[in-house]
């Protein structure tokens, strides 16, 4: 199963806790969760320079896969696993498989966590359960 996780740069690039939202990112992937993250932005709200900053200063830490585009629109071939977004924001499109839908920007942790324990779940090894029969009873 291939892992994708979807968040808006814009509220995390400056901010208080963007440090904090970069070390638990790599704190999942080193958690053993393998995925692809893409970051995604409206034209004109990051500049350019802001988002060279942010990748030169945590390159070292991101050791997974990442995409940064220009819009929130998915195209036709893309699928998301899980995205973190905004109520505004939210795509109703059948290319997301989870979604976690917050209101204040502050909560892109708590969607951090809730990624990180829907991965750890879907990943896990399940308990086979033998079925018991009972067709030979009379």
């Amino acid at each position: 199963m291939q892992l994708s996780l979807r968040m808006d740069l814009s509220d995390v690039i400056n901010q208080t806790y963007e440090k904090d939202v970069i070390t638990k990112l790599e704190e999942i992937h080193k958690d053993g969760v393998k995925y692809y993250l893409t970051l995604w932005y409206r034209d004109g709200v990051i500049k350019p320079e802001d988002i060279n900053k942010l990748l030169v200063k945590y390159e070292n830490n991101l050791h997974f896969k990442t995409k940064i585009v220009v819009d929130n629109n998915l195209k036709p071939n893309d699928f998301i696993w899980f995205d973190i977004t905004r109520r505004k924001d939210v795509n109703h499109k059948q290319q997301i498989r989870f979604q976690y839908v917050y209101d204040n920007k502050k909560q892109v942790f708590e969607g951090l966590n809730q990624f990180h324990n829907t991965a750890k779940f879907c990943l896990s090894d399940k308990q086979f359960k033998k079925q018991k029969r009972n067709d030979y009873e009379d």
